[in-house]
C-alpha cells in the first residue's frame, strides 16, 4: 500500500502530537498488508513492523532522499541518497 501519510503513532511525532492517520492505522490492523510505503512527516525515515506489516516512511524529497527497496523471499529496504 502506498499512502501520503504515516499511520497513527508511528513516525508522526510533531512536538507532543502524534498526526498520523488514524485510518491508515485502521486498515493496518484490519486488512495486514505486507508492505505500507508512507511520507509526509519530514522529520522520520525509517523502517518498522506494525503488526505483520512492514512501514517503510520515506525520508524528505527535498533532501533527495529515497529507498531502494528489494522484494524478493524477504523485503530488504536500503535508504539511499540521490
Amino acid at each position: 500500500m502506498l499512502s501520503h501519510p504515516p499511520p497513527f503513532g508511528l513516525f508522526d511525532a510533531v512536538g507532543q502530537m502524534h498526526v498520523g492517520s488514524t485510518a491508515v492505522r485502521k486498515m493496518i490492523e484490519e486488512k495486514k498488508p505486507v508492505m505500507v510505503i508512507c511520507g509526509h512527516i519530514h522529520e522520520y525515515e525509517g523502517q518498522e513492523i506494525l503488526d505483520e506489516t512492514l512501514v517503510v516512511k520515506l525520508g524528505p524529497a527535498e533532501k533527495l532522499r529515497a529507498a531502494e527497496i528489494d522484494i524478493g523471499d524477504t523485503i530488504d529496504v536500503k535508504f539511499i541518497q540521490l
